[in-house]
């Protein structure tokens, strides 16, 4: 009996090992990413950010994997033949600041939701020296709360308060866009 236990043990991990191996030659696309799993915590590298809400990071097995963040949305700031939309530019800016090249981030997902979007890209929270990044991009305005397929998240009252804050204040886009492009 132990020893058919002992061999699928043997199997499983062999087999993340090779999937581990054969995902860390491809560096991350639109359609491609290294899901954590729902509730997951990973210390990673900050590798380069996308625009204001994705973020490419390095995990400790080495792979490189794209992040968007949780719960919030930004403005496109570079779509294919179009110009950016309002605040755009300014957000993925934002972005970059907060998340510089290099940067020790932790990457944790919600246990409550989906763990990869239609993309392939991870869908998780970005901490930043014991502050959400997440939240941040809210509080200054450069970001709007924002559910995935209307999922519940964790931090999802946080960040509404965040909003409701930014907005009253006409901080970011909510001063500088008009309600009609948002």
């Amino acid at each position: 009996m132990r020893l058919p236990l002992v061999c699928s043990i043997f199997l499983v991990l062999a087999t993340l090992s090779v999937a581990v191996g054969c995902a860390s030659e491809e560096r991350p696309g639109p359609a491609t990413g290294t899901p954590l799993g729902p509730g997951a915590v990973v210390e990673a590298e900050v590798d380069r950010v996308v625009d204001g809400d994705t973020v490419d990071v390095r995990l400790p097995t080495g792979d490189v994997a794209r992040v968007r963040l949780l719960g919030i949305d930004t403005p496109e700031a570079a779509i294919p033949d179009e110009p950016p939309e309002c605040f755009g530019p300014e957000a993925t800016e934002r972005a970059r600041r907060l998340l510089p090249e290099g940067a020790r981030v932790q990457v944790l997902t919600d246990p409550r939701g989906e763990d990869v979007d239609g993309f392939g890209r991870v869908l998780a929270y970005v901490d930043r020296d014991g502050d959400s990044v997440n939240r941040a991009l809210i509080r200054s305005g450069h970001a709007e709360v924002f559910a995935f397929n209307d999922r519940r998240f964790q931090r999802r009252p946080d960040f509404e308060e965040a909003e409701r804050r930014a907005r009253d204040e006409m901080r970011g886009l909510w001063g500088a866009c008009d309600a009609s492009v948002r």
